[in-house]
């Protein structure tokens, strides 16, 4: 049968930018993050809290009506991480990498 296993993240962290040239910028974040899946077969939440940290540049694009900008960033998140239920050998040191392109805009 289909498998239908996800993982979700949600973090908490701080910005620092440091502007370059040209609306060009560096940022860096840093910050806690908690992890969960719940798995189906057999069917258990595995759980994990650690940190994460962060740094992109972001180019802000000049428009007349609202602000707008570009960016790129890597993210790292590391959490050590069990499950709920007490099964016995579950704990995991997870990483987690990810490349992000975005766009962002603001009225």
């Amino acid at each position: 049968g289909r498998r239908d296993d996800r993982l979700y993240s949600a973090w908490l962290a701080g910005k620092l930018s440091l502007p370059l040239s040209s609306g060009f910028e560096f940022f860096g974040r840093a910050g806690v993050h908690h992890v969960w899946t719940s798995l189906l077969d057999p069917p258990v939440r595995i759980d994990g809290t650690g940190l994460m940290a962060g740094a992109g540049f972001e180019y802000n694009l000049n428009l007349v009506a609202t602000r707008a900008s570009i960016f790129v960033d890597y993210t790292l998140q590391r959490a050590t991480t069990s499950a709920s239920d007490g099964t016995p050998n579950t704990d995991e040191d997870m990483t987690l990498r990810t490349w992000t392109l975005g766009f962002t805009v603001g009225f």
